[in-house]
Protein backbone atom coordinates (compact mmCIF):
# COMPACT_ATOMS: atom_id res chain seq x y z
CA UNK A 1 0.00 0.00 0.00
CA UNK A 2 1.37 3.34 -1.08
CA UNK A 3 1.73 6.47 1.28
CA UNK A 4 -1.26 8.93 0.87
CA UNK A 5 0.07 11.43 -1.35
CA UNK A 6 -1.07 14.57 -0.05
CA UNK A 7 -4.12 16.27 -0.69
CA UNK A 8 -6.45 19.00 -0.91
CA UNK A 9 -9.95 20.55 -0.03
CA UNK A 10 -9.87 22.45 -2.62
CA UNK A 11 -7.48 21.09 -5.67
CA UNK A 12 -4.08 19.82 -6.25
CA UNK A 13 -3.48 21.63 -9.64
CA UNK A 14 -5.65 24.45 -9.86
CA UNK A 15 -4.75 25.84 -13.21
CA UNK A 16 -4.88 22.03 -14.82
CA UNK A 17 -5.96 22.15 -18.26
CA UNK A 18 -7.06 18.12 -18.51
CA UNK A 19 -10.46 18.20 -19.37
CA UNK A 20 -10.86 21.70 -20.96
CA UNK A 21 -8.20 21.14 -23.04
CA UNK A 22 -8.56 18.03 -24.13
CA UNK A 23 -11.00 16.97 -26.85
CA UNK A 24 -13.03 14.05 -26.44
CA UNK A 25 -12.54 11.34 -28.63
CA UNK A 26 -8.67 12.65 -29.33
CA UNK A 27 -5.34 10.57 -28.84
CA UNK A 28 -3.40 12.77 -26.84
CA UNK A 29 -3.55 15.85 -24.15
CA UNK A 30 -3.88 19.10 -25.89
CA UNK A 31 -3.05 21.29 -22.86
CA UNK A 32 -0.31 23.64 -22.26
CA UNK A 33 -0.43 22.49 -18.28
CA UNK A 34 0.75 20.67 -16.46
CA UNK A 35 3.76 19.61 -17.78
CA UNK A 36 4.21 15.67 -18.37
CA UNK A 37 7.23 13.43 -18.45
CA UNK A 38 7.64 10.24 -20.97
CA UNK A 39 6.51 7.10 -19.75
CA UNK A 40 5.38 8.50 -16.65
CA UNK A 41 1.16 8.03 -15.23
CA UNK A 42 0.40 11.49 -13.78
CA UNK A 43 -2.49 11.25 -11.37
CA UNK A 44 -4.31 15.00 -10.67
CA UNK A 45 -7.11 16.37 -8.41
CA UNK A 46 -8.61 19.44 -10.09
CA UNK A 47 -11.41 21.30 -9.44
CA UNK A 48 -14.54 22.52 -11.73
CA UNK A 49 -17.60 22.67 -12.19
CA UNK A 50 -20.24 21.16 -9.80
CA UNK A 51 -16.86 19.69 -7.49
CA UNK A 52 -13.31 17.93 -7.77
CA UNK A 53 -12.25 15.87 -10.49
CA UNK A 54 -9.86 12.93 -10.45
CA UNK A 55 -7.76 12.93 -13.61
CA UNK A 56 -5.34 10.45 -14.97
CA UNK A 57 -3.11 11.32 -18.03
CA UNK A 58 -0.45 8.49 -19.29
CA UNK A 59 2.49 9.14 -21.07
CA UNK A 60 3.66 12.36 -22.65
CA UNK A 61 3.36 13.33 -26.77
CA UNK A 62 6.33 12.84 -28.14
CA UNK A 63 8.66 9.41 -29.28
CA UNK A 64 7.07 7.62 -26.27
CA UNK A 65 6.51 4.05 -27.80
CA UNK A 66 3.14 4.00 -26.86
CA UNK A 67 1.32 1.68 -24.11
CA UNK A 68 -1.31 -0.25 -22.69
CA UNK A 69 -3.21 0.23 -19.15
CA UNK A 70 -5.77 -1.62 -16.92
CA UNK A 71 -7.01 0.64 -14.38
CA UNK A 72 -9.88 0.60 -11.67
CA UNK A 73 -10.94 3.62 -9.05
CA UNK A 74 -12.60 2.58 -6.37
CA UNK A 75 -14.58 5.32 -4.28
CA UNK A 76 -16.22 5.91 -0.73
CA UNK A 77 -18.86 8.11 0.42
CA UNK A 78 -19.60 9.37 -3.46
CA UNK A 79 -20.75 7.85 -6.46
CA UNK A 80 -18.81 9.84 -9.91
CA UNK A 81 -18.68 9.07 -13.44
CA UNK A 82 -16.78 9.36 -16.48
CA UNK A 83 -16.19 13.09 -16.79
CA UNK A 84 -13.87 12.40 -19.70
CA UNK A 85 -13.19 9.43 -21.99
CA UNK A 86 -10.12 9.54 -24.16
CA UNK A 87 -10.11 7.65 -27.45
CA UNK A 88 -12.94 6.20 -29.25
CA UNK A 89 -11.41 2.83 -29.11
CA UNK A 90 -10.40 2.19 -25.21
CA UNK A 91 -13.18 0.15 -22.49
CA UNK A 92 -15.28 2.42 -19.96
CA UNK A 93 -16.99 0.42 -17.75
CA UNK A 94 -19.48 0.67 -14.06
CA UNK A 95 -20.98 4.03 -14.64
CA UNK A 96 -23.05 4.44 -12.26
CA UNK A 97 -21.51 2.64 -9.83
CA UNK A 98 -18.51 3.63 -6.90
CA UNK A 99 -15.67 1.25 -8.78
CA UNK A 100 -14.92 2.73 -11.91
CA UNK A 101 -12.65 0.50 -14.94
CA UNK A 102 -10.56 1.69 -17.82
CA UNK A 103 -8.69 -0.32 -20.40
CA UNK A 104 -6.62 1.87 -22.37
CA UNK A 105 -4.07 1.37 -25.33
CA UNK A 106 -2.03 4.52 -26.53
CA UNK A 107 0.18 4.71 -29.83
CA UNK A 108 3.90 7.00 -29.93
CA UNK A 109 3.03 9.67 -29.98
CA UNK A 110 -0.02 10.19 -28.62
CA UNK A 111 -1.25 10.30 -24.58
CA UNK A 112 -4.22 8.93 -22.91
CA UNK A 113 -5.80 9.20 -20.09
CA UNK A 114 -9.47 9.96 -18.06
CA UNK A 115 -11.25 12.32 -15.37
CA UNK A 116 -13.40 11.35 -12.96
CA UNK A 117 -16.37 13.19 -11.19
CA UNK A 118 -17.54 15.29 -10.04
CA UNK A 119 -16.54 14.50 -6.28
CA UNK A 120 -18.26 16.50 -3.81
CA UNK A 121 -17.78 16.63 0.18
CA UNK A 122 -15.34 14.05 2.02
CA UNK A 123 -14.92 11.05 0.16
CA UNK A 124 -11.71 8.49 -0.42
CA UNK A 125 -10.72 6.88 -3.57
CA UNK A 126 -8.43 3.60 -4.35
CA UNK A 127 -6.76 3.88 -8.00
CA UNK A 128 -5.20 1.19 -9.20
CA UNK A 129 -2.97 -0.57 -12.20
CA UNK A 130 -5.26 -4.00 -12.06
CA UNK A 131 -5.91 -6.75 -14.18
CA UNK A 132 -9.26 -5.88 -14.87
CA UNK A 133 -10.39 -7.24 -18.23
CA UNK A 134 -9.00 -10.32 -17.87
CA UNK A 135 -5.97 -9.38 -20.38
CA UNK A 136 -2.37 -8.71 -20.37
CA UNK A 137 -0.25 -6.68 -19.81
CA UNK A 138 -1.79 -4.54 -17.17
CA UNK A 139 1.13 -1.91 -17.49
CA UNK A 140 3.12 -1.16 -20.63
CA UNK A 141 5.01 1.46 -21.78
CA UNK A 142 5.33 3.48 -18.41
CA UNK A 143 7.80 3.03 -15.82
CA UNK A 144 7.25 5.71 -13.31
CA UNK A 145 3.80 7.06 -11.46
CA UNK A 146 3.63 10.52 -10.14
CA UNK A 147 0.80 12.72 -7.60
CA UNK A 148 0.87 16.39 -8.89
CA UNK A 149 0.48 18.45 -6.07
CA UNK A 150 -1.22 22.41 -6.59
CA UNK A 151 2.64 23.90 -6.90
CA UNK A 152 3.02 20.98 -9.55
CA UNK A 153 5.38 18.95 -7.32
CA UNK A 154 5.50 15.82 -8.37
CA UNK A 155 5.13 12.76 -4.97
CA UNK A 156 6.64 9.92 -6.68
CA UNK A 157 4.70 6.87 -6.18
CA UNK A 158 5.42 3.28 -6.80
CA UNK A 159 4.12 1.74 -9.71
CA UNK A 160 3.22 -2.02 -9.88
CA UNK A 161 0.39 -3.76 -10.06
CA UNK A 162 -2.17 -4.48 -7.70
CA UNK A 163 -0.49 -1.19 -5.94
CA UNK A 164 -3.15 1.15 -4.26
CA UNK A 165 -2.76 4.86 -4.30
CA UNK A 166 -5.36 6.40 -1.92
CA UNK A 167 -6.55 9.51 -2.39
CA UNK A 168 -8.62 11.44 0.59
CA UNK A 169 -10.54 14.93 0.40
CA UNK A 170 -12.19 16.77 3.32
CA UNK A 171 -15.38 18.75 2.36
CA UNK A 172 -14.77 21.45 0.60
CA UNK A 173 -15.94 24.73 0.16
CA UNK A 174 -16.46 25.81 -3.62
CA UNK A 175 -16.95 29.27 -3.29
CA UNK A 176 -13.47 30.20 -1.70
CA UNK A 177 -11.98 30.64 -4.73
CA UNK A 178 -8.33 31.42 -3.82
CA UNK A 179 -8.54 29.11 -1.39
CA UNK A 180 -7.76 30.88 1.83
CA UNK A 181 -10.22 29.79 4.33
CA UNK A 182 -12.42 32.88 4.24
CA UNK A 183 -15.55 34.23 1.86
CA UNK A 184 -14.80 37.90 1.16
CA UNK A 185 -14.48 40.03 -1.79
CA UNK A 186 -11.25 38.74 -3.40
CA UNK A 187 -12.95 35.45 -3.77
CA UNK A 188 -15.83 37.50 -6.19
CA UNK A 189 -12.94 39.00 -7.78
CA UNK A 190 -11.58 35.57 -8.90
CA UNK A 191 -14.79 34.14 -9.53
CA UNK A 192 -15.16 37.29 -12.16
CA UNK A 193 -11.93 37.16 -13.46
CA UNK A 194 -12.53 33.40 -14.54
CA UNK A 195 -15.70 34.59 -15.95
CA UNK A 196 -14.39 37.32 -18.05
CA UNK A 197 -11.96 34.97 -19.40
CA UNK A 198 -14.16 32.22 -20.27
CA UNK A 199 -13.04 29.84 -18.21
CA UNK A 200 -14.68 26.60 -17.83
CA UNK A 201 -14.19 26.58 -14.15
CA UNK A 202 -16.63 29.31 -13.61
CA UNK A 203 -19.66 27.70 -15.07
CA UNK A 204 -20.77 26.61 -11.72
CA UNK A 205 -24.23 25.20 -12.84
CA UNK A 206 -22.68 23.20 -15.51
CA UNK A 207 -24.75 23.51 -18.28
CA UNK A 208 -21.77 24.38 -20.68
CA UNK A 209 -22.60 28.12 -20.78
CA UNK A 210 -21.06 31.21 -19.02
CA UNK A 211 -24.09 33.55 -18.68
CA UNK A 212 -25.99 34.72 -15.69
CA UNK A 213 -27.19 31.77 -14.38
CA UNK A 214 -23.52 30.63 -13.41
CA UNK A 215 -23.34 34.17 -11.40
CA UNK A 216 -26.51 33.64 -9.62
CA UNK A 217 -24.98 29.83 -8.78
CA UNK A 218 -21.85 31.53 -8.02
CA UNK A 219 -23.55 34.17 -5.56
CA UNK A 220 -25.47 31.27 -4.26
CA UNK A 221 -22.71 28.98 -3.16
CA UNK A 222 -21.00 32.49 -1.68
CA UNK A 223 -24.15 33.76 0.72
CA UNK A 224 -24.52 29.85 1.99
CA UNK A 225 -21.10 30.35 3.31
CA UNK A 226 -18.38 27.60 3.99
CA UNK A 227 -18.96 24.07 6.17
Amino acid sequence: MTPSPPTSSRSSYDNIETYWGWLQSEQYFHGSVPALTINRAHLFLTVGAGGQSIVSVLDSDGVNGGGRAEMRASFTSVTPGWMFKDDPFDTYRDEGTPVLRARQNWDSPNTDGWAIGPLGGSWTAQVEFTDTFSGSPTIDGLDTLAFYDADGTAYMLTLEEDRRVMVEAVCSCLADLNSDGALDFFDIQAFLGMFAAGAPAADFNADGVLDFFDVQAYLGLFAAGCP
